[in-house]
């Protein structure tokens, strides 16, 4: 075998390796992941840029607020405050059916006071 007939199948070879490497991640792109384990009766994922929902577990599903619900009604409140949207003695008018007092689902539950 000569020098030129080998350097030719090597070339060959690293060709032929060289773009199933690069096909590899074009063929892997069109699965998706599988989604998420997640220990809750509901849930859903989305993207934040796009507001694509990426994976979700009965999402029209009606629950009460749980703990980072409240974390959120306080950060949005405090982001309010600070642009100038509302002020810390605005009043807030609250409906019977919304007020936790008498509500049996939400008897034990942690409850948050603006």
């Amino acid at each position: 075998m000569t020098i030129s007939s080998q350097f030719k199948r090597t070339f060959i070879y690293a060709l032929g390796g060289g773009v199933m490497l690069l096909a590899l991640p074009a063929a892997q792109a069109d699965t998706a992941p599988v989604a998420p384990q997640v220990n809750a009766k509901s849930w859903v994922l989305m993207d934040y840029n796009s507001g694509k929902i990426l994976a979700q577990s009965n999402p029209d599903a009606r629950l009460d607020p749980a703990s980072l619900s409240k974390i959120m009604v306080s950060y949005v409140v405090g982001q309010a405050i600070k642009s100038g949207k509302i002020k810390s003695d605005d009043l807030v008018s609250v409906g019977n059916d919304a007020w936790a007092t008498g509500n049996p689902v939400l008897r034990g539950s942690s409850l948050m006071f603006l």
